[in-house]
């Protein structure tokens, strides 16, 4: 009795501990989770972070320097010591003031370019979460058909091979009913395996190694259409982050072009603070301090070639961004007709195709219980309900897909 109750106990520890190993969880909870634990997203993050806490870095001048002089040596075998005049300092450069201001507005440009480069690599991931997310509930479905297809046609091969038997039916229908069970028995294997690979690869994107991590709540449902084009393309326009981010390095490019502008036409300055001694009876001390300015004295030589190349950099990024906004115009129309076409597939089959399929279902299940029909046909006419009921499921994927497609686009 006591052995009983043990063994009981442990099979309801193990029930529990595969119920709290396994959480379920919808899309939205999904995408937050990718959010935290996906290792492109952690990445994407921390070079966002990097080029944040370079802000300082670029409006800093340059590290000084310290230097040592020894002046009126007689000769170099005599050695350093014998010297009429020793200084020793710290020498600091400096630009010109308005360069650190555009420096710093190079940085701030790399770090939008980065944030925006962060949430494009958000709503990639988010874009395969959806995908692999409804990839799943598709294949959860299309499992669900067919073992109730396959525990169908075993019901029908049963009851063929009775009635053969009883030489009531030739031995071809048990035939062809017990090849379409093979048939299908395959397919069911084939979705147990494509299912848990789906599996895997959805727990991957949420940053987790064990496929049956997670239990995925929701289901492929349709939702109609109600935004036009042009709204998604304005809204696209304002929030792409692909978009950003080319906004964000023409910036760059831009203000590069002004410091260059600034760094070869105005001056920059050195300053050196140092103490100064001439050695002798009495040991001559003193301070001093030097202020060199730099002249464009060959900005017509070296300063021509930095403009015109900062110039050529400033042209090739205006460009680039044009490039990037024509591109995701185009696929914004490519992914809208997509979402269109799909919308239209899906509403043939809730209007016409699901309808009539169910209308020969019922017809060829009354002609059968009448005696008009054999096993063949009723077989068949169920295959048929399979394939579209398969179909539409795929179909609803496909609108899902593109719809999600359509988010990843507009930048959302």
């Amino acid at each position: 009795m006591k052995s009983n109750l043990m063994l009981l106990f442990s099979c309801c520890l193990f029930v529990i501990a595969g119920v709290c190993h396994s959480q379920a969880i919808d899309v939205d909870e999904a995408a937050e989770i990718a959010l935290q634990k996906n290792p492109e997203i952690q990445r994407a993050r921390e070079q966002l972070s990097s080029a944040r806490s370079k802000s300082w870095s670029a409006v800093s001048p340059e590290n000084p320097s310290l230097f040592l002089e020894y002046e009126g040596v007689p000769h170099i075998r005599s050695g350093l010591s014998d010297y009429e005049e020793r200084k020793y300092g710290i020498s600091q450069g400096i630009a010109f003031p308005l360069a650190y201001y555009l420096r710093g507005r190079i940085q701030s440009s790399r770090s939008e370019q980065a944030r925006a480069e962060f949430f494009d690599v958000r709503n990639d991931v988010f874009y395969r979460v959806k995908r692999t997310f409804n990839r799943v509930l598709l294949l959860q479905e299309k499992q669900r058909l067919d073992s109730t297809m396959q525990d169908l046609t075993r019901e029908l091969y049963d009851k063929a091979r009775v009635k053969v038997q009883a030489g009531e039916a030739p031995a071809y229908e048990a035939l062809k009913v017990k090849v379409d069970l093979a048939e299908i028995e395959n397919q069911v294997l084939r979705i147990d395996k494509e299912l848990e690979n789906a599996r895997l690869a959805f727990a991957l994107l949420l940053g987790e190694q064990e496929a049956d991590r997670y239990q995925l709540m929701g289901a492929l449902e349709y939702e109609p259409i109600r935004i036009s084009i042009d709204s998604l393309k304005t809204r696209m326009l304002e929030n792409h982050p692909q978009l950003a981010a080319a906004m964000a390095f023409e910036k760059m490019k831009r203000t590069q072009r002004s410091l260059a502008w600034i760094n070869e036409l105005l001056p920059g300055f050195e300053v050196r603070y140092f103490r100064q001694e001439h050695p002798g009876a009495h040991m001559s001390r003193a301070w001093g301090c030097e202020i060199g300015i730099s002249l464009p004295l060959w900005f017509g030589l070296k300063g021509q070639a930095h403009l015109r190349s900062a110039a050529h950099e400033l042209y090739s990024a205006e460009q680039s961004a044009l490039s990037q906004k024509n591109k995701l115009i185009e696929e914004l129309h490519q992914a809208y007709s997509r979402l269109i076409v799909a919308e239209k597939q899906v509403l043939n089959y809730r209007e016409n195709i699901l309808k009539e399929v169910e209308e020969l279902v019922r017809i060829a299940t009354r002609s059968y219980e009448e005696g008009e029909m054999g096993y063949l046909e009723v077989t068949e006419a169920l295959r048929t309900l399979n394939r579209t009921e398969i179909g539409y499921a795929e179909t609803l994927f496909g609108f899902m897909r593109a719809k999600a497609e359509l988010e990843r686009v507009t930048g959302y």
